[in-house]
């Protein structure tokens, strides 16, 4: 391995959380989007969905926290 390559500062790395959520993470994000609960107001965060996926804004952050609260409250059963 090469010098440079083994004693360099660490770097930080992103995820390709918005390629995830159009590819192999669609089924699950759709699934948890109109999965009800009290945690969002389910019709923005559908034209949130529906904006993402159509290029209309990048909001996969957004997304991203909205779909972990979901999975989480879920998961946890709690009366929603």
């Amino acid at each position: 391995m090469p010098e440079d390559l083994i004693n360099r500062p660490k770097q930080g790395f992103t995820p390709p959380i918005s390629e995830w959520l159009k590819g192999d993470l669609k089924d699950w994000a759709q699934d948890l989007i109109n999965t009800p609960t009290n945690l969002y107001e389910k019709q923005k965060i559908q034209k949130m969905w529906h904006d993402f996926l159509s290029g209309k804004v990048d909001n996969h952050t957004a997304l991203w926290t909205v779909l972990m609260a979901q999975s989480w409250a879920i998961n946890n059963t709690l009366e929603l």
